[in-house]
């Protein structure tokens, strides 16, 4: 779900009737709640949010990853990393940098 500053008080400054006052994600049973921050605070440019996620399924690990791709940039495919996990790293259509790293077999 999304909700704009403005959405809520019509009235608010015009340059933050735009900025995010809430957003949430879901991603299983997670939880990730986001905003732009408050009336007068400048937001973050494009780019300057980064989400590392630590997921323990690979389906659920390549699925997510694969439909961060679909309308985003692949910065680096899914792989059977060093370490032993799998990884992968995405910029979404908006900006925000995901990274994948699943530590569950990435045989699955």
């Amino acid at each position: 779900s999304l909700q704009r500053f403005g959405d809520m008080d019509p009235n608010c400054p015009e340059a933050t009737k735009n900025m995010v006052m809430h957003a949430v994600l879901k991603l299983d049973s997670a939880t990730i709640m986001l905003s732009d921050g408050g009336p007068g605070e400048k937001p973050a440019g494009a780019g300057a949010t980064s989400v590392a996620l630590q997921l323990d399924d690979a389906d659920a690990a390549r699925r997510s990853f694969d439909i961060l791709a679909a309308s985003g940039k692949v910065v680096q495919p899914m792989i059977s990393a060093p370490w032993g996990a799998l990884y992968g790293a995405v910029h979404d259509r908006f900006g925000v940098s995901w990274m994948f790293n699943c530590t569950a077999s990435a045989s699955k």
